[in-house]
């Protein structure tokens, strides 16, 4: 109501009034940062002798187009920058509000956009607005999952906090040790896979980077690196050789639900328990 009471005023002509009723939204809300936007160009308006008409505000919560692609842009040139550069312009990012800015436009309706802050932000690790996200109990979950997926893809210990179905969990990321050779599409697989479920039970986490060790190893000790084509058929076979029930434990239906190659996650199952059944002394 405070937004749309700020939007009136400034249409009937009572800039100030308009001014006043957007520094309350701001202070109620601190994250609103399209009303922030909106209070800074009320604020400059007389010095820039006015705004222009696809610079005032409106009912529909959201910035003018002009700047909203300016911004976008701004993000996607940030993706495509090497990590190191990226970081300085990231904080930049950060300090102006443009990851924020993601999951306040059109009232965090916008998903794609949402995606793209987070895509960006893991890019340039900006780790704290990221566990404010997996944190937020009004994002979708299933950005919740896609941004565990690129933080396991790191491959490192994080620990993180989550609120996921509107249930808190607390998740120790871990690292797995693993080879070079086609480390990076290993990786995507276990990260595809790990990242939905460890979230489901307490101990799953430990599961999946056993099975992962495991099957790396194997993988390692027969040469049969060609078995790692897809990160689909990893994913798939980690899954089974966890043991886990969510999807069953048909080979079949489980190669479905990751579009996997069912004869080479049956390859990869079947050295995965035939190492693990040689190291437990079967």
């Amino acid at each position: 109501m405070l937004y749309f009471k700020a939007v009136a005023a400034y249409k009937c002509g009572k800039y100030a009034e308009s001014e006043k009723a957007f520094d309350v939204l701001c202070g109620v809300y601190p994250d609103a940062e399209v009303a922030k936007y909106y209070l800074r160009a009320l604020r400059l308006r007389e010095e820039n002798g006015g705004l222009d008409k696809e610079e005032e505000p409106d009912y529909l919560y959201h910035l003018p187009q002009a700047e909203r692609e300016n911004r976008c842009r701004s993000l996607l040139q940030i993706g495509r920058c090497p990590k190191d550069e990226a970081q300085l312009f990231g904080l930049i990012a950060l300090h102006d509000g443009y990851f924020r800015w993601c999951f306040d436009e059109m009232d965090g309706a916008d998903h794609d956009l949402q995606y793209l802050a987070l895509v960006t932000a893991e890019h340039v690790r900006a780790d704290d607005f990221l566990r404010e996200v997996l944190l937020d109990c009004e994002v979708a979950d299933v950005l919740k999952v896609e941004l565990l997926r690129m933080l396991y893809e790191r491959n490192e210990d994080i620990g993180v906090g989550l609120v996921l179905c509107h249930i808190y969990r607390r998740l120790l990321i871990k690292k797995i040790k693993i080879g070079r050779k086609k480390r990076r599409r290993f990786l995507a697989g276990y990260a595809k896979v790990a990242s939905r479920f460890v979230a489901v039970q307490a101990g799953y986490g430990d599961t999946m980077k056993n099975a992962a060790e495991n099957l790396y190893a194997a993988i390692e000790e027969r040469n049969k690196f060609e078995l790692i084509e897809k990160e689909d058929d990893v994913a798939c076979a980690l899954y089974l050789l966890s043991r886990f029930k969510e999807l069953g434990s048909d080979i079949t239906l489980a190669a479905k639900a990751f579009d996997a190659d069912v004869e080479k996650v049956a390859k990869l199952q079947e050295i995965g328990i035939d190492r693990y059944e040689a190291v437990r002394g079967d």
